[in-house]
């Protein structure tokens, strides 16, 4: 009857160690799963030529859109692999799936209902009038005096 115990008691102890080994291991060599498994995974970005994305005649990239995408891909672990085109084309592939990421996009309410949105923007827009100030016809406020006017973008 002892001998019977006695057995008990070692596999018990067994299962303890067992359970106390496997616990030091999941505390000593933690297990990080997302961003093992988005390292091996390239992400397509659409890139345009604009101020903020510049490419140089050597191929290399630079501007406040492309550093802020590589800081996105430093956090995430991702690679990416640059689709090169004009705004409009990129904007479509974005629709159509063929490109994953794509800055630079004003937040609409039609857009949004298609597209995923950062919860803070990468930048912020700001468009202004300019006339010379001895021009009276303008009114800022009344749209109606600028009606039949001729303007010039920059």
């Amino acid at each position: 009857m002892k001998k019977c115990k006695l057995v008990q008691n070692i596999r018990n102890f067994k299962f303890c160690y067992f359970i106390f080994c496997t616990m030091i291991c999941l505390v000593v060599f933690p297990v990080s799963t997302s961003a093992q498994e988005n390292s091996d995974h390239v992400i397509r970005v659409g890139s345009f030529e604009e101020t903020y994305n510049v490419v140089n005649e050597k191929g290399e990239r630079s501007g406040y859109g492309y550093e802020y995408l590589q800081d996105i891909a430093g956090y995430a672990g991702w690679t990416y692999k640059y689709i090169t085109s004009d705004w409009k084309n990129c904007f479509t592939q974005l629709e159509n799936g063929e490109i994953d990421i794509l800055g630079g996009i004003s937040y609409t309410d039609e857009r949004a209902e298609n597209m995923l949105f950062s919860d803070m923007p990468m930048g912020e827009e700001k468009y202004y009038i300019y006339t010379d100030a001895s021009n009276k016809d303008l009114t800022a406020g009344n749209l109606d005096s600028f009606e039949g006017k001729k303007y010039w973008c920059v």
